[in-house]
C-alpha cells in the first residue's frame, strides 16, 4: 500500500510538471506572437568576389519602422561592422545592404555572421536571428569531398584528383590530431584553383610568386595546383603544411596571445610528409658558423631578405624537430594548450616544456652540437627614467572635469588576420623623481601576424615617437633650468 501511494504521488507530480512546462511554452509562444516587431524573408545575394547583399523584411504592429542597422563580421573576429541602412518609415519595410568587396582581398568560403536590428516609432527595438553565411566562390561548379573535420573543393578536374587531395588531407589530420590532442572547433576547407589567374581574381594584390595562402582565422586555405604530372610530392608537403597552420590556430586561439612564428612555421614543416633534412643541416651549419637568428627574434615576420627568410624557416624546423624529439607530442600539446590559456610566451614554455625561452635555445643549440656559449645570454639593460617637468600653473581648489563625447568607429570586419593594438592610458605624477630600472624581459622582435596577410609592423614608428618624445622632454628641462639661471642672474 505505501508503495502504491508513493507511485501515485510521483505520477501526480510528473503530470503537474508537464502541465507547468506546457503552460510556460504556451505563454512564451503567446508572447512571441504578440511581439510588436518581427522579421521574415531573410536572403543573401552572392556575387563573389564583387559583393555580398543582405536582404530582410521587417514589420511592426505598433507603429512604423524608423531605423535599421545591419551588423556583420567574419566568424571569430573581435570587431563587427555596424552599417546603418536608410528607411522610409512604414509598418512594413524591405531592408537591403550590399557589402562591396571588389577592392578587398576576401578569401572564398569566408564565414560571415550577421543580424539586423530595427526600431519602430513607438520605441520598440528588435533584433533578427543571428545567421551564418559562407561567402563562397560561386563562379565555378565545385566538387566537394568532406567529413566533419576536412573539406576539399576543386573544379574542372577528375574525381580522382580530388580524392587524392582528400586522402592526403585526412591522413594529415589524423597525424596532427595525435600531436595537438584537441578537436577542432569547425571544419577546415582546402580550396584548389587550377591556375594563378583564377587565384588572383579575388585579391586586391597578390605576388606572382605566390602558390597559395592560409587564412587560419576562418579555417580556409587556398592553393594553386596546376595540371602537371609531378604533383604528388608537392601535395604531400603543401596540404599537411597548410592544414597544420589551420589546426595550430584552433589549438592556440586566444584574443590576446599570438604564439611565435618560429613555432607555428616549425611545426607546419615538421608535419609535412617528407622531412626536409637538408634544411636542418643547413641551419646547423649556419649556426655553427656564427649566423644564428635567436628564437626571440623570430616571433613575428621573417622579413624580406631571402637569406634571412631561408635561415629563419630552417631554424624553425630544426627547433620544432628538437622539441618533438626531446619532449614528444605530450610536450607540444601542453605547450599549445598553455598558449590557448592566454599566458605569455615564457610562461607557456615553462608550463608546457618546463624551460624558459633562453633555456630552450641553449638546449636546442647543444642538441645540434653547437656550443651554447657561442651566443651569450642577453642581459637586462639599465635605463633611466626622466624626471617629470614641473608645472607653472596654479591648480584650482575644486577642478572640474568636462566630459568629451567619444565617437566609436567600429572597423569593418576583415576576413584577413590583423594585429591587435592595445592603448594604455597613464597619468603622469606631479612628483619629480629619478629612478633606474632594469628590464628582465627577453628582447623581442616587433610583432607581425604570421598569417598569409600580415599587418604592417609599427615598431619603428613607435620607436620614432618615443625618441621624439624624449628629445622634447629634454628640451623642456634644459629650457627650465636655463630660465632659472636667468632669474638668479638678474636677482
Amino acid at each position: 500500500m505505501p508503495r502504491l501511494i508513493l507511485s501515485l504521488l510521483l505520477a501526480l507530480l510528473a503530470v503537474s510538471f508537464l502541465s507547468l512546462g506546457r503552460a510556460f511554452a504556451a505563454d512564451a509562444m503567446h508572447t512571441q506572437s504578440q511581439s510588436p516587431i518581427f522579421f521574415e524573408g531573410a536572403t543573401i545575394e552572392n556575387d563573389y568576389p564583387e559583393s555580398l547583399t543582405f536582404n530582410i523584411v521587417a514589420k511592426s504592429n505598433d507603429g512604423e519602422i524608423v531605423s535599421a542597422t545591419l551588423f556583420y563580421a567574419t566568424r571569430d573576429e573581435i570587431s563587427t561592422t555596424r552599417q546603418v541602412v536608410e528607411v522610409d518609415p512604414a509598418s512594413r519595410v524591405e531592408l537591403s545592404f550590399t557589402w562591396d568587396t571588389s577592392d578587398l582581398t576576401t578569401p572564398p568560403s569566408a564565414p560571415i555572421v550577421y543580424h539586423w536590428e530595427v526600431v519602430d516609432s513607438s520605441g520598440n527595438r528588435a533584433s533578427s536571428q543571428e545567421e551564418l553565411v559562407f561567402y563562397d566562390d560561386v563562379r565555378y561548379e565545385w566538387n566537394v569531398l568532406e567529413d566533419e573535420n576536412i573539406a576539399v573543393w576543386w573544379h574542372d578536374r577528375p574525381i580522382s584528383f580530388g580524392g587524392q587531395v582528400f586522402e592526403i588531407a585526412q591522413e594529415a589530420f589524423v597525424r596532427q590530431q595525435e600531436m595537438f590532442r584537441v578537436d577542432p572547433e569547425y571544419q577546415m576547407r582546402i580550396i584548389v584553383y587550377n591556375d594563378f589567374d583564377e587565384f588572383a581574381e579575388w585579391h586586391s594584390y597578390v605576388s606572382e610568386f605566390t602558390g597559395g595562402q592560409a587564412f587560419p582565422t576562418i579555417g580556409v586555405t587556398t592553393q594553386i595546383v596546376s595540371a602537371y604530372n609531378s604533383i604528388e610530392r608537392w601535395l604531400n608537403d603543401v596540404i599537411p603544411h597548410e592544414i597544420s597552420h589551420l589546426y595550430f590556430y584552433q589549438a592556440t586561439k586566444h584574443p590576446l596571445v599570438d604564439p611565435p612564428a618560429w613555432l607555428n612555421e616549425g611545426i607546419a614543416q615538421l608535419n609535412e610528409f617528407s622531412r626536409d633534412s637538408d634544411a636542418i643541416d643547413f641551419a646547423q651549419r649556419a649556426i655553427a658558423g656564427g649566423d644564428l637568428l635567436p628564437l626571440w627574434s623570430l616571433s613575428g615576420s621573417f622579413g624580406y631578405q631571402e637569406a634571412d627568410v631561408r635561415l629563419a624557416y630552417a631554424e624553425s624546423l630544426s627547433a620544432a624537430a628538437f622539441i618533438n624529439e626531446r619532449y614528444g607530442n605530450d610536450g607540444i600539446s601542453k605547450l599549445l594548450a598553455a598558449y590557448k590559456s592566454g599566458i605569455s610566451e615564457d610562461e607557456a614554455l615553462v608550463a608546457g616544456l618546463g624551460v624558459t625561452l633562453i633555456e630552450l635555445q641553449r638546449e636546442w643549440l647543444a642538441w645540434m652540437g653547437v656550443d651554447p656559449d657561442m651566443y651569450p645570454t642577453p642581459t637586462a639593460i639599465a635605463t633611466v627614467a626622466w624626471p617629470t617637468p614641473p608645472t607653472y600653473t596654479t591648480p584650482t581648489r575644486n577642478p572640474t572635469k568636462t566630459a568629451t563625447p567619444v565617437t566609436e568607429n567600429t572597423p569593418i570586419a576583415n576576413v584577413s588576420p590583423s594585429p591587435s593594438s592595445f592603448m594604455e592610458e597613464t597619468e603622469t605624477s606631479a612628483v619629480v623623481e629619478l629612478a633606474t630600472t632594469a628590464s628582465s624581459s627577453l628582447p623581442t622582435a616587433p610583432h607581425t601576424d604570421n598569417n598569409s596577410l600580415q599587418g604592417e609592423d609599427s615598431g619603428q614608428e613607435q620607436g620614432g615617437s618615443a625618441l621624439c618624445g624624449s628629445i622634447a622632454l629634454l628640451l623642456v628641462i634644459v629650457a627650465f633650468f636655463s630660465f632659472r639661471s636667468r632669474i638668479s642672474a638678474k636677482s
